[in-house]
């Protein structure tokens, strides 16, 4: 490795919350890195575990497991669930090293991981966030894409330059989970940063190709964070057509919003809607409210950004509403 790389610092930053049967080998992975020990460190931030996290965590920053490695790893303990955006600007505030690595804790990255990431990342002084190859979790795809630039990049295993941070903001924290990869890709974007994918850096992921936890919190939390993002940055006609896509998502496919399956069918709603989902319906409901508001509130500040356009949001709102609401 050369000097160049070798010389930048590292901040790498994993969110735990109940996470007992995957932190230590994700920490094993970044103590097996090729790249100088007192050039990086881990930032463990907890969101309050219910289970053996953190004592998982106290054993290993005792023992010859992180000392004997001379790496520095600390522990930043929440009295509560705070969320993702929350938690990782808790961690971005405290250190302003060169970089930042976001890594999942149910992940797992190779041994030259680090050394590809900062590689790409000085290869162009331009490049604001890069994202990384995710694998599944005990086995290696072989993937055809090359480094690009891309639209967006999601937050499982991706490098942050700091200075493009100090000058787009940290994570919206209106965003408890999901859609705020989304939103900070499309601020750096605005503020004249590039967006970058690598196979170079390759992380194994045990959610990758899962529907894992589909539950009650996970439906309420995208929707609410889908509709902040939606009324934050989209066009009003956009904003109608992602609403009439998400309304049919589970129910048909594959498919285009028609008439006939959508919000906008009492009939087809009360053959598709049972008590459960109805539930959460009102939920959402109930709250939406709130996060149209804060959304309209953002929506003034980011359309004083010199150089905004909804034609930019809009265009990466269609194309993650192909990604997640159109398979």
């Amino acid at each position: 490795m050369n000097n160049k790389n070798s010389a930048k610092k590292v901040n790498v930053i994993i969110i735990t919350y109940n996470s007992e049967k995957f932190i230590e080998r994700c920490i094993d992975s970044l103590i097996a890195q090729e790249y100088p020990k007192e050039d990086y460190s881990i930032t463990i931030v907890d969101n309050n575990s219910e289970d053996s996290t953190l004592d998982i965590l106290a054993s290993l920053s005792k023992s010859d497991f992180i000392s004997g490695s001379r790496l520095n790893m600390r522990i930043i303990k929440n009295p509560a669930n705070h969320g993702f955006s929350r938690a990782n600007n808790s961690a971005l505030k405290e250190e302003r090293l060169d970089y930042a690595l976001l890594l999942n804790h149910d992940s797992w990255i190779e041994k030259d991981f680090l050394k590809s990431m900062v590689s790409v990342m000085e290869s162009k002084k331009t490049i604001g966030v890069c994202g990384a190859a995710e694998h599944p979790y005990e086995s290696k795809l072989d993937l055809m894409r090359k480094t690009e630039q891309v639209n967006w990049v999601g937050c499982g295993a991706t490098m942050f330059r700091m200075r493009a941070l100090e000058q787009t903001g940290l994570f919206d924290e209106n965003y408890f989970m999901y859609n705020e990869d989304i939103d900070i890709c499309l601020r750096m974007r605005l503020k004249g940063w590039q967006v970058y994918y690598t196979p170079k850096g390759v992380w194994h992921h045990y959610g990758w190709g899962r529907e894992l936890n589909v539950g009650d919190s996970r439906i309420i939390n995208s929707s609410l964070s889908r509709i902040y993002l939606l009324i934050k940055f989209a066009s009003l006609r956009q904003i109608v057509r992602s609403l009439r896509i998400y309304s049919q998502r589970r129910y048909n496919k594959n498919k285009e919003p028609s008439k006939d399956n959508s919000i906008f069918n009492k009939e087809y709603l009360k053959r598709q809607i049972t008590p459960g989902k109805l539930a959460c319906l009102i939920r959402i409901i109930m709250r939406a409210p709130l996060y149209v508001l804060k959304g309209a509130f953002n929506r003034m500040r980011i359309r004083r950004i010199k150089g905004f356009s909804h034609k930019i949001a809009d265009e990466l709102i269609r194309e993650t509403d192909k990604s997640f609401y159109m398979k």
